[in-house]
């Protein structure tokens, strides 16, 4: 019996196609000679060497007027024949829009976020990351399932796909759901009204952002004046409104732009309530990389600024939510004293107080 697939011939370019996405790469160019053995045994297909690199020729025209994502190439090198140079194919692969280390850095990104998902769907798309790469998947690692189970473990069920916010989102209507919390036997538990039903929160939902390895969904509600924060895996059957969404304008103003990159520098840990701007006297001799921490939490833009540097402290001032700040300076308690506001200052004294009672 053949152990081939019986396909029509007149599907030979996606067989082609298909042994050129699996099997080349730039590193791994396939010979002309391969490639029609390749096709002799996977789908019974015989094609002589000129008719195959017509039809790669073709191929190749076809994708560089394309918007599938790669470019096939033909690598050569100077022979010389008769006393003539000319040009000898090497092989044909593949060339993806995405590098080894661009996926590495995607599958990494996917398990080790603190957003949740099932052993499945990690496994599906990790999956189909690496069948981007086709041969040089080999050399892409990723947690098989069993040790994804293992981390899996330890994390929380998601319950809502982003894509019903994202559709909320792209057709400006607002967003219904139900939203969790945890008790001490871990187990997820809906927030219930004094009535005991399950309370409804109804929001215009505006952006999903991700900080701190989690999602969140940047939203107002109906009488708000600010904007709130919901974790994403924290909410429960959300429901697609068909209530027009509030315009952004509502919160920010007319006139005004929404700056995503900004917002996010200021909101650090994603709490709500107003920004302030704060100075900090930063000792290096406590944490002598105290200034890149500042920097890959508030930001490289205008949102943090250094002055009165010496050999040993700094000074900074940044932008950012009260609350947040407040915990971030207990967080780098010994390296760190807030300056202003005195707001702030109070706030961290008086926590600093409360830990000193407990260690009594």
């Amino acid at each position: 019996m053949d152990n081939f697939i019986d396909f029509p011939k007149k599907t030979k370019f996606l067989m082609i196609f298909d042994l050129l996405k699996e099997h080349s790469s730039k590193n791994n160019p396939l010979k002309n000679k391969k490639l029609r053995e390749m096709l002799k045994t996977k789908y019974g297909l015989s094609l002589g060497r000129h008719t195959l690199t017509e039809d790669l020729r073709y191929l190749q025209d076809f994708l560089e007027h394309s918007n599938i994502g790669f470019e096939l190439h033909n690598d050569t090198q100077d022979r010389v024949k008769n006393g003539e140079i000319s040009e000898m194919s090497i092989g044909w692969y593949l060339d993806r829009d995405l590098s080894d280390g661009e996926v590495q850095l995607l599958i990494d990104a996917l398990l080790f976020s603190k957003f949740k998902m099932s052993n499945r769907n990690y496994t599906a798309l990790v999956t189909n990351l690496k069948n981007l790469l086709g041969h040089n998947a080999l050399r892409v690692k990723a947690l098989n399932s069993d040790e994804h189970r293992d981390i899996e473990k330890r994390m929380r069920p998601q319950p809502l796909t982003v894509e019903k916010i994202n559709e909320a989102i792209a057709k400006g209507l607002r967003l219904s759901f139900q939203f969790m919390y945890y008790g001490a036997d871990k187990k997820p538990k809906i927030i219930m009204n004094a009535d005991s039903t399950p309370r409804l929160y109804k929001v215009t939902p505006y952006e999903i952002v991700v900080t701190n390895g989690r999602y969140y969904l940047i939203c107002a509600h109906e009488n708000s004046e600010q904007f709130h924060h919901y974790r994403i895996d924290y909410i429960h059957n959300a429901e697609i409104e068909t209530a027009a969404a509030r315009p952004i304008t509502d919160i920010i103003g007319d006139g005004k732009r929404f700056d995503l990159t900004r917002y996010m520098d200021e909101h650090i840990y994603m709490y709500g309530g107003e920004s302030v701007t704060a100075a900090f006297r930063c000792d290096k001799r406590e944490n002598k990389h105290i200034i890149g921490h500042i920097i890959d939490w508030f930001g490289y833009g205008d949102g943090v600024r250094f002055s009165d540097e010496t050999e040993d402290f700094v000074t900074a001032a940044v932008t950012a939510n009260e609350k947040a700040l407040s915990y971030w300076a207990l967080q780098y308690g010994a390296c760190v004293e807030v300056l202003k506001p005195t707001s702030l200052r109070l706030k961290v004294r008086e926590n600093v107080e409360k830990m000193w009672a407990k260690y009594q």
